[in-house]
């Protein structure tokens, strides 16, 4: 298993643009538990969900490839909103893939 160590920094700018998308996800999939399979918005929402998913897995993708960062298997990278350092750290599995709360997004390196 590795330990948990910085690979990076990413810009301000950076760190907005995946905040945003982190924060909207989780919006989104707050939303998505309270509206009904059968309402109308329901589509949208998954739909809107499926493109911000798909966002998040293209920043990461753009970040890893511009910054050359390491990855590992059973890992994942971690940006602290605060500090904007990138982590790789192991995945356990309780974080698997999603972003977490409003400190910091996680993805799982491809």
């Amino acid at each position: 298993m590795i330990e948990r160590r910085r690979v990076g920094q990413v810009t301000k700018e950076e760190r907005d643009e995946i905040r945003r998308l982190v924060e909207r996800h989780n919006g989104l999939v707050e939303l998505g538990m309270i509206v009904d399979e059968a309402h109308r918005l329901h589509d949208r929402l998954t739909a809107d969900r499926r493109r911000t998913a798909e966002a998040k897995s293209h920043w990461w993708a753009t970040m890893a490839e511009r910054y050359q960062w390491e990855s590992a298997d059973s890992a994942q990278w971690t940006v602290d909103f605060e500090t904007r350092e990138v982590w790789l750290q192991p995945t356990s599995s309780a974080d698997g893939h999603r972003g977490a709360g409003t400190r910091s997004a996680h993805a799982t390196p491809t």
